[in-house]
């Protein structure tokens, strides 16, 4: 198993780490300077201690498909480069892991940018909305995903 290898798996684990987590929680962002104040997720909206589940508009739909869609490609990009790790493989097969995780990272994009381009559009006053730490963990996922693509094609 090359350094190379390990390092893109290592990358993948945690691009898929934080996805799953960004999906999961209530902080894509905060309304604040109202009364109350809030955060929202892809699901639910947290009114300081209580939660509540909403329907969800175009820009949580788009997220979460293309989030999905890269998990898949993630999942598949780390078991492709453990198998080729394992078994020494040569040619397409010792890159696809690095060229699914690349797949994984521009899905990942699209749907944080569409997130966001759709909820600045929607949005009333944006002066009270600021991201939260899911909506970082979405766009940091992106970027591990990015650079475990290409570290695991070299």
């Amino acid at each position: 198993m090359g350094v190379g290898q390990i390092a893109g798996l290592m990358l993948f684990f945690a691009a898929l780490a934080a996805n799953l987590v960004a999906i999961a929680t209530p902080g894509w962002f905060y309304v604040i300077n109202t009364s109350p104040t809030y955060s929202a997720g892809l699901f639910t909206i947290l009114f300081e201690s209580t939660s509540l589940e909403v329907p969800r508009a175009a820009s949580e739909n788009v997220a979460f498909a293309f989030s999905i869609i890269a998990d898949v490609f993630l999942i598949a990009a780390i078991v492709v480069v453990a198998i080729a790790s394992c078994k020494d493989l040569v040619g397409i097969v010792e890159k696809l892991g690095g060229l699914l995780g690349l797949s994984a990272s521009l899905f990942i994009m699209m749907g944080m940018a569409v997130y966001t381009g759709l909820k600045l559009t929607t949005t009333v006053d944006f002066v009270f909305i600021t991201w939260g730490y899911s909506f970082a963990l979405g766009w940091a996922s992106f970027v591990l995903a990015f650079i475990g693509g290409i570290v695991a094609l070299i």
